[in-house]
């Protein structure tokens, strides 16, 4: 089965508004993930890819650092460059026990968006 490989940008703001200058976004995309804490300026996403969770979103369900799913739904937005930015992504992880979120099955997570400051 073949799927489509879409990049996905984070969405970059100064003082809580979008960064317009076309110039500072490439000078962000173009920083080091060493320099930026380990984030980066856009990701390849493809349905079905395997995830590994990054951060402890709830330990009482095995949603944690490390747990290991597969990629289900991607919720999106597109800018005035047809950029494509990442919102809530759903994963299918077996590993995880307790209730599902409603409209959830069960094994499935939510994973949201993460804001991070950079200081240069």
């Amino acid at each position: 089965m073949h799927q489509t490989v879409y990049w996905y940008h984070c969405l970059d703001k100064h003082n809580g508004a979008e960064i317009s200058s076309l110039e500072l976004h490439h000078h962000l995309n173009s920083l080091h993930s060493g320099s930026t804490s380990q984030h980066l300026g856009k990701i390849p996403l493809v349905i079905g890819m395997p995830i590994m969770i990054g951060q402890n979103f709830n330990v009482g369900t095995g949603i944690v650092n490390g747990c290991v799913g597969h990629l289900k739904s991607i919720q999106f937005l597109v800018d005035g460059n047809s950029c494509r930015h990442a919102t809530p992504c759903m994963i299918d992880t077996p590993s995880t026990s307790g209730e599902p979120l409603p409209h959830l099955a069960a094994q499935q997570s939510v994973i949201l968006p993460d804001t991070v400051d950079l200081y240069f």
